[in-house]
């Protein structure tokens, strides 16, 4: 009798656990997915924002052009102007990061009534630097091939 108790406890402990880790897969799901749309907002705005860039600057890219530039090289500037502002945005959104992420953890715990320790992961640093950097270059692709596609005699005639 005494260990149909102690397998009947073993059972639901074990149904609680699979229960609690599998609330928090979803949620963890959900909470990367929404960084994820965040990412690619992010990106977004920084093709409009290139975008607009080329259109402002379309003289200096004909003058460009004029002095010799290849299509390339003005490319690649729009591009790495790209990559510029998606690293920098990495490097503010960082250390703002971790006070947030401490917030979302105690406010989670609190809600869901668990003990949830907040942890700092330099690989996640790392992985994050490397979507923004994809990021940065295709958001970036479509302005600096509209850049590069512009010809001297358009851009110069452009008021």
């Amino acid at each position: 009798r005494g260990y149909e108790v102690l397998a009947s406890t073993q059972d639901t402990s074990h149904r609680l656990v699979a229960e609690r880790s599998s609330k928090m897969a979803l949620l963890f799901i959900i909470l990367g997915g929404m960084a994820l749309m965040t990412a690619v907002v992010g990106a977004v705005a920084l093709s409009g924002t290139l975008t607009i860039n080329v259109m402002d600057r379309t003289r200096e890219i004909g003058v460009m052009r004029a002095i010799g530039a290849s299509a390339v090289a003005v490319a690649g500037q729009f591009i790495g102007e790209g990559l510029i502002l998606g690293w920098l945005s990495w490097l503010v959104a960082m250390p703002l990061s971790i006070p947030v992420g401490k917030l979302v953890i105690n406010t989670l715990a609190r809600v869901m009534n668990l003990e949830l320790v907040y942890q700092v992961s330099p690989a996640g640093f790392l992985y994050w630097f490397i979507i923004v950097t994809i990021l940065a270059v295709l958001a970036s692709w479509f302005p600096a091939q509209k850049a590069a596609q512009t010809s001297v005699r358009e851009s110069l005639a452009y008021v």
